[in-house]
């Protein structure tokens, strides 16, 4: 079944169906740190690593789909990891309540993450300087505005493949190269739309930052940016319809995809200031339609 994302939600098996896996309880040795937090240490090793494992494959459905899930889809998804999970280790612990709350609390660890990650590309690509002076600060608050005007090149810009890299591939345990299943989406062929509208929320979060001329930190609350991925999701889909007799977005997420396999710093690449609009559509297909690449390139 497709998400509509761009991911297969239900790639992997129920719990209900774990027909000849091993049946293993799971041992509390601990009752918490002294907050009385729940820690996946409270538990035996085994469970402990399944945690683990399970928390790789819950943040990875979240990269792919929405860092913003409602509660049925917290739910849904924290069971679906720990399914793969308990599937990828031929054993089968139950899926209880201090399972759900040790998987779904890490989960909220992304947009953070995400937004430190992007916050020294954003200053690169757009120009930001710290300094206090009247010229710098004018000058950050136009760099900030968006620009109505950017058309070629559209969703090709440098900073959404360094997002990808730094926020996904950039360590050996990162979130693209634990469960690297996730991240080839099979209705793309490429990276999916969704992580595409993750990234560009973070960036426009980073950017609401500097419109006042200096950097004041916000935080990257859902109440606020569930709204605005909507947006560039929505923005993608239409992007899509207006571009798709020459497959536009298909090959650029195939293109994304294909970057992060380099091993370049994603600091030391140029990049662009073009803006994320989608009224353009016919400049965009006109560019890519000359183009003479081999479909080999985005694989």
């Amino acid at each position: 079944m497709s998400s509509g994302l761009g991911i297969k939600c239900a790639g992997y098996p129920l719990l209900a169906t774990t027909k000849g896996l091993q049946v293993v309880k799971k041992v509390k040795v601990g009752e918490g740190g002294t907050c009385r937090c729940l820690h996946s240490a409270d538990f035996d090793k085994l469970c402990a690593a399944m945690v683990h494992l399970a928390i790789s494959h819950y943040q990875s459905i979240l990269a792919n789909l929405t860092i913003y899930p409602n509660n049925i889809q917290v739910q849904d998804w924290s069971g679906q990891a720990w399914a793969a999970t308990c599937h990828s280790q031929g054993i089968q612990i139950d899926f209880d309540e201090d399972v759900y709350k040790l998987i779904t609390e890490r989960g909220s660890n992304l947009c953070s993450n995400l937004k430190t990650i992007l916050h020294p590309l954003v200053e690169t690509e757009f120009g930001f300087s710290n300094e206090k002076n009247p010229k710098a600060i004018k000058s950050n608050a136009a760099c900030a505005a968006p620009d109505h005007e950017a058309g070629k090149g559209l969703f090709e810009t440098d900073i959404i493949v360094n997002g990808v890299i730094k926020w996904c591939y950039n360590k050996k345990n990162s979130l693209g190269t634990t469960p690297p299943s996730y991240f080839k989406d099979s209705t793309t062929g490429g990276v999916s739309w969704g992580i595409i509208a993750v990234v560009l929320t973070g960036i426009e979060a980073c950017i609401v930052e500097w419109t006042s001329g200096t950097k004041s930190k916000t935080r990257f609350y859902k109440e606020c940016y569930a709204t605005i991925f909507n947006i560039y999701f929505n923005m993608l889909v239409k992007f899509h319809e207006g571009t798709k007799h020459v497959s536009v977005l298909l090959k650029i997420c195939k293109r994304v995809l294909r970057h992060t396999c380099v091993l370049e710093d994603p600091f030391s690449m140029g990049g662009s200031t073009e803006n994320f609009s989608t009224d353009k559509f016919t400049v965009a297909a006109a560019e890519w339609d000359g183009r003479v690449e081999s479909d080999k390139e985005y694989y």
